[in-house]
């Protein structure tokens, strides 16, 4: 299965990227850094920043990601996006839910 993880070198991310590494899976993470040190072996990477997903759209839509498991979604917008991004492509997305300590 292609899986496409955005916040894949994170903390939860990387335990995420391992797990599917471990079963096998395609795995594509997308990173702003120029490098993704911390992924395992196999694991391509689409450069882009979460915060302008829509700017790496092509690329990540190049990849036909089965599934797309988002780590980094804080806000409405982001969940949007990332729904408008996908759509059509993608059979699932997963999204980590985070809570923001401020009560916003």
């Amino acid at each position: 299965m292609r899986v496409l993880v955005l916040g894949g070198t994170g903390f939860i991310g990387q335990q995420i990227v391992r797990r599917l590494a471990l079963f096998g899976h395609e795995i594509s993470i997308l990173h702003r850094d120029t490098s993704a040190a911390n992924s395992p072996e196999g694991v391509s990477v689409v450069h882009g920043d979460r915060n302008q997903l829509e700017r790496s759209g092509n690329d990540v839509r190049r990849i036909r990601p089965d599934v797309v498991i988002d780590c980094v979604a804080f806000t409405q917008q982001q969940a949007a996006s990332l729904v408008e991004v996908f759509r059509g492509v993608a059979k699932r997305v997963v999204v980590q839910q985070r809570r923001c300590l401020s009560g916003q």
